[in-house]
């Protein structure tokens, strides 16, 4: 709930037509750094924009991006390939947000140009290197997914990582990158070390949140390291997610993964049932993928002893300390 001063307008009264373009996109961003975020107004300002300029690339670039994060794929698609058809030399953010919503060679193809260009400028901002940095994680991941039979994969990937952490060796992206890379091609105890030390790297940042990875990130990173079989680390980093947002579907799935692997039934089963809990009161557009996720977790977890059933007695405890 938003407090406001007496006499001050709300957002919600806050009409699109008083303002010009460049203040309509401005009023859009103040909008999606509240908290929580007003995307729905953001998203009626930046239209309103379009409409009075439907040819400026940076309202097709806001919007793109907007669409992109709601999950509105074909609207993004199609307006960042406006802006590109428009502006192609300008802002290389709009080719990686193509490249993360495509496929195949299309999307390697829009990614090569983002990174082409971020590799250009003349001087680059901490900030320009993470966005670099991420770029050449994203090559690696379309090498390791779609493109992963292409005989030049292994190579690529090899090349990217390596770039990326010329660019920024402290990401915890890249970290993340070359853990998911190593497990791949067999070398668990290699990827154990970097996704160890994105862990290190994620409590150096606690309580600065200029350098605190993103949720999405710091997300990834828990399930990298439950499927490496670092359950604790895991737990650390998805309850200081919930902290955060603990209406996250992805979070709280990842959270009852964990409790399967350590065979914890009754937490498991709480998880599932602020999942379900979750998908009633939503609008997902993805709702029978996310059910069948819930119920594939719950029964796995049915088949897990009732609490208390595989406690011995204490006569069979071995105590020996062989």
């Amino acid at each position: 709930k938003v407090v406001r001063t007496m006499g001050e307008p709300s957002a919600a009264s806050d009409s699109p037509s008083r303002y010009n373009v460049a203040d309509l996109v401005q009023k859009a961003q103040d909008f999606l750094t509240e908290i929580p975020p007003q995307e729905d107004l953001a998203q009626r300002f930046l239209e309103r924009a379009l409409e009075l300029e439907p040819a400026n690339t940076d309202v097709l670039d806001a919007y793109g991006e907007l669409m992109s994060h709601l999950n509105e794929t074909e609207r993004a698609i199609m307006v960042l390939k406006k802006s590109v058809e428009l502006a192609p030399a300008a802002n290389p953010a709009k080719y990686m947000y193509l490249a993360q919503m495509l496929s195949g060679r299309q999307a390697l193809d829009f990614a090569k140009v983002g990174v082409t260009m971020m590799e250009g400028e003349a001087s680059r901002t901490p900030e320009m290197n993470q966005q670099l940095a991420a770029a050449y994680c994203h090559v690696v991941e379309l090498y390791m997914t779609d493109l992963c039979d292409e005989p030049e994969a292994q190579e690529q990937c090899e090349k990217a990582l390596q770039l990326a952490r010329v660019v920024d060796e402290k990401n915890v992206e890249v970290l993340t990158a070359l853990a998911t890379y190593k497990k791949t091609i067999g070398e668990v105890e290699e990827a154990r070390m970097w996704i160890q030390q994105a862990v290190a790297r994620i409590r150096s940042c606690e309580g600065d949140l200029d350098v605190l990875p993103t949720f999405e990130v710091r997300s990834n990173v828990s399930r990298i390291l439950l499927d490496l079989g670092l359950t604790e680390e895991a737990l650390e980093i998805l309850h200081a997610l919930l902290d955060e947002d603990d209406e996250d579907f992805q979070v709280w799935h990842t959270l009852g993964c964990a409790h399967h692997f350590k065979k914890d039934r009754a937490c498991g089963e709480e998880c599932v049932e602020r999942l379900r809990a979750l998908l009633a009161n939503g609008d997902q557009d993805a709702a029978a993928e996310l059910v069948e996720m819930v119920d594939d977790l719950e029964r796995e977890l049915s088949q897990l002893p009732e609490p208390g059933e595989d406690e011995a007695e204490p006569d069979d405890v071995d105590v020996s300390m062989d």
